[in-house]
């Protein structure tokens, strides 16, 4: 059995996927090797740790990068991997990463192979947009050339017109908000070098603003508790009204 890139025979171990299938792909994308960034070129970042996921310092095996941003990432496993068992992690980085640019978002989408199956997953959804077997990487393939389509270059730096001149609010999965607050909770612990206990009070009064801020979206947009996706207009102020009782006193409001 073979495709336009190799011969699944071929494939023995997580680095041969990696190098015989997924760079190929990506070259065959149209991506250089300057945008193709290697594992050992990626931060790795702390996931899981919430709802029986272990917690791990973690990175993918590539990650696109395109105008000085990453696009999209991919994690290979060996032939015969349970891709289930490992769909969290790539979503729990890409995550992450539209974190520190939460107007822009700019990873969309993340690719998860191990050979045999290939899986295109949106960051902002569960299933997977797409499944390809191997004998699908060929020209002519419909898959195959969605596939393509969704993640050639200039497709992936499109910026969606939602988030022009507002906010767009996203209604994430419960293993997302759990992955959000593990990560909040351990960057106040480890960066303003308190208690577990003190990370976890200043934790709260975070929490507490933004349970204020989604019921005034509530409020002044009822319609919108039935979207996955809607922008709140740039005009309208949903910011909570300050000093919200029992916050002021705290190390949030410190100078």
């Amino acid at each position: 059995m073979k495709n336009k890139y190799c011969r699944y025979r071929d494939l023995h171990n997580e680095a041969d996927v990696e190098q015989s299938f997924v760079r190929r792909l990506l070259h065959d994308l149209g991506y250089s090797d300057e945008q193709i960034r290697p594992k050992d070129s990626l931060d790795r970042l702390t996931v899981g740790g919430m709802r029986g996921l272990p917690q791990s310092r973690y990175r993918p095996d590539f990650a696109l990068r395109v105008d000085r941003k990453v696009r999209w990432i991919v994690e290979a496993k060996e032939p015969g991997a349970d891709l289930d068992a490992h769909a969290w992690q790539p979503r729990a980085y890409a995550i992450l990463l539209n974190g520190d640019q939460p107007s822009e978002r700019p990873v969309r989408h993340y690719l998860l192979t191990n050979g045999a199956k290939t899986r295109l997953y949106h960051v902002d959804h569960n299933r997977p947009l797409l499944e390809l077997n191997f004998p699908h990487f060929v020209d002519g393939n419909a898959k195959f050339d969605e596939l393509c389509d969704l993640l050639k270059e200039e497709r992936v730096v499109q910026v969606k017109t939602e988030g022009v001149g507002g906010l767009v609010m996203h209604r994430p999965s419960i293993t997302e908000v759990n992955m959000a607050f593990s990560w909040c909770h351990q960057h106040i612990y480890k960066k303003d070098n308190i208690s577990q206990s003190d990370a976890f009070s200043e934790f709260v009064k975070i929490i507490s603003l933004k349970l204020l801020s989604d019921r005034r979206v509530r409020d002044a947009f009822p319609g919108s508790l039935d979207e996955e996706v809607f922008e709140v207009p740039q005009d309208r102020d949903v910011t909570p009204s300050f000093p919200p009782a029992g916050i002021r006193a705290g190390r949030l409001f410190r100078a």
